[in-house]
């Protein structure tokens, strides 16, 4: 048995041309939460965070005295499912894998993973047990830490050889793949020219995924997947 722990934003679904909902919902959120600003310079500031590599604006927090879980609850519950186009064969695939089981680990809240999730048609692989949103790990972000990598581990059960993370960015990559995991960048159309030590293969989406571990070979339940796809179809 094999388990898959899957990202969301960006890796179950494409999203890089969500960016601009994404940081206008933030800076809508921040206002709403007391910021004394106009939207435009309280966007103007998450555009700036964005390019930093920041969750979400520490500006708002260490500056303006808005709570992460404050800020992160109201960017949720405003957030629409909507904006997510389903792929009809995503769930097919899944069913595909019928000796694997699934996890979420997200920086999303468990409420905005579950209707993505319905939207996407793959709500029923992941049973509540296996969701983890940022609230579940204490808001503790899986760039800095092991400790939410290891709780998906210990709460399902699973040796690190049979895990594997599927991302849609790199350094989110480094801390699984240190403490033993398998690692799967999932590009979106975007493939790395060549992969860091860290990460064992790519895949131009998860079906891609799906399809390259039905394909390894039989017999080996602990062997790495090493294939990369660097333009596989769509």
């Amino acid at each position: 048995m094999r388990l898959i722990v899957w990202d969301l934003d960006g890796c179950l679904y494409p999203s890089r041309h969500l960016y601009p909902v994404f940081r206008a919902t933030t800076a809508r959120a921040g206002v709403h939460l007391g910021l004394k600003m106009s939207f435009e310079d309280a966007l103007a500031i998450n555009v700036a965070a964005q390019e930093r590599g920041e969750l979400f604006p520490l500006a708002y927090i260490k500056d303006h005295g808005i709570s992460l879980p404050d800020l992160h609850r109201r960017y949720h519950e405003t957030l629409s499912e909507n904006i997510i186009h389903p792929v009809e064969a995503l769930p097919d695939a899944f069913s595909r894998l019928k000796t694997t089981r699934h996890a979420i680990l997200s920086h999303g809240n468990r409420d905005w993973i579950g209707r993505a999730l319905s939207r996407l048609g793959l709500r029923d692989f992941f049973p509540d047990n296996a969701i983890f949103g940022l609230e579940d790990n204490d808001y503790i972000l899986k760039t800095e830490n092991e400790t939410p990598f290891l709780r998906v581990q210990d709460r399902l059960g699973f040796e690190t050889s049979s895990i594997t993370m599927a991302e849609d960015t790199i350094r989110n990559l480094l801390i699984p793949h240190r403490i033993g995991w398998t690692t799967a960048l999932i590009h979106h159309g975007i493939p790395e020219d060549t992969l860091p030590a860290h990460v064992h293969t790519q895949h131009h989406n998860p079906i891609a995924l799906i399809d390259a571990l039905m394909h390894r070979t039989v017999g080996a339940p602990n062997q790495k997947l090493i294939v990369s796809e660097q333009h596989a179809p769509a």
